[in-house]
């Protein structure tokens, strides 16, 4: 092969690959740098509670109350009703949204559409205490992922990476306490404190989607005069 020939050859395949680089999403000629030496090691996925996340799923735990943004009931629309289960291994809460006649099932959405707060009885307040350590006179704050799993919808928060916003005395000019706040400001955990987030291998095995066979259901407080439903359920026959 001549060198003239060469040169064409080599020009011939940079063309071909030229042309073959289409970005699958736009169809259109693919403008980032192909680089197969890059590697994500020493970077760290930023925590999303670092930035702004009004239109994401959150659920709140504030003063023996449970309650979810809008977010979270535009999700599912078609509800009115959900199962808390959560996972003391994990640390993890789900809500699955369900049928009326559910048992175990909270009511979380007034008949107008509306965000319902759920008063928490001190049995459900003092089993998340002592799986957090939290104090709940504070806010908790937690955003969620929406994750569909078999048909079911599943809204899966974590109390591990939950903003707490401190509850604070306001007081007058004579030292008195006037009435009580919650601050605006969230406090992160400690080990958060020089960090953007997880290693990117660390945060691909931390957030992998896990099965839900440990997860257990937590009932709350109905409000005075809701109707509790208790529907039949079918038994197996043990009967030998």
């Amino acid at each position: 092969m001549t060198q003239q020939t060469l040169f064409d050859t080599v020009g011939t395949e940079s063309h071909l690959e030229e042309q073959l680089r289409i970005d699958p999403v736009t169809g259109k000629k693919d403008e980032f740098v192909q680089d197969d030496t890059f590697s994500y090691a020493g970077y760290q996925i930023t925590r999303e509670e670092f930035f702004a996340h009004a239109k994401e799923p959150a659920l709140c735990l504030c003063n023996n109350e449970l309650y979810v943004n809008k977010v979270c009931l535009n999700k599912a629309p078609d509800t009115t009703r959900v199962l808390i289960m959560v996972n003391s291994a994990q640390r993890k809460i789900i809500l699955k949204p369900c049928d009326e006649e559910m048992k175990d099932s909270v009511l979380w959405k007034t008949a107008k559409g509306n965000v319902r707060h759920i008063k928490c009885k001190p049995a459900f307040c003092s089993l998340i205490s002592s799986l957090t350590n939290w104090d709940l006179n504070n806010r908790h704050k937690m955003i969620g992922k929406l994750v569909r799993s078999k048909g079911d919808r599943l809204l899966i928060f974590d109390l591990n990476a939950a903003l707490i916003y401190p509850r604070k005395a306001i007081r007058d000019e004579e030292g008195n306490i006037v009435r009580n706040s919650v601050s605006c400001d969230p406090v992160y955990m400690e080990s958060w404190r020089h960090q953007f987030g997880l290693p990117v291998e660390e945060h691909e095995r931390t957030y992998a989607i896990n099965r839900f066979d440990d997860y257990v259901i937590i009932s709350v407080q109905k409000q005075p005069g809701q109707r509790q439903t208790h529907p039949q359920l079918d038994r197996e026959d043990t009967t030998p």
